[in-house]
């Protein structure tokens, strides 16, 4: 398997996948909407065989709170094909991501997701730190992974995704 960072010759594969691994278009269009609102900080591909079978999405958002505001990294959508999931690629994906966003300034990446899958990462649930997200979800599924030990300390606030998810 290989992991690198999107190419333009790539996107039609990666709404196929994002399409495919959600069962509708709706991840598609919003990764659609961020690339062309230059928003991304990471965009990968797994590719077997010449294939792509997954791609994971880390894009710009805003943690903002009464201090004032600062660009932050969202992690979705991921996707792995179908025929592929279940075999590691998201993780694989999610590890180059991490280390993607880290190596480009970014010190900590905020998720929606699943609470047993996502700590295997370092994604943590955001209230010991005082930071919310923006859409009314159980506190539980927004999580947080420090990039670099100590990134958190004296943030709080609430964090809003790119306006491409409110679409």
């Amino acid at each position: 398997m290989i992991i690198r960072q999107e190419q333009p010759s790539d996107f039609e594969s990666i709404f196929k996948v994002e399409t495919a691994a959600f069962g509708k278009e709706d991840e598609a269009n919003i990764v659609e909407k961020i690339r062309k609102d230059n928003a991304i900080v990471s965009s990968l591909v797994a590719i077997i065989d010449e294939a792509i079978v997954g791609h994971a999405l880390y894009s710009k958002g805003v943690l903002k709170s009464k201090t004032g505001e600062e660009t932050a990294v969202a992690l979705g959508p991921i996707a792995v094909h179908p025929d592929h999931q279940k075999a590691g690629i998201g993780a694989s994906l999610i590890k180059a991501g991490n280390q993607a966003c880290l190596e480009a300034g970014y010190e900590f990446v905020f998720v929606l997701g699943h609470t047993t899958y996502y700590p295997k990462f370092g994604f943590n649930s955001t209230v010991e730190h005082n930071i919310h997200c923006e859409f009314k979800v159980p506190p539980d599924v927004f999580m947080v992974a420090e990039l670099k030990k100590g990134a958190l300390a004296n943030k709080q606030g609430t964090f809003h995704y790119h306006k491409a998810f409110h679409e």
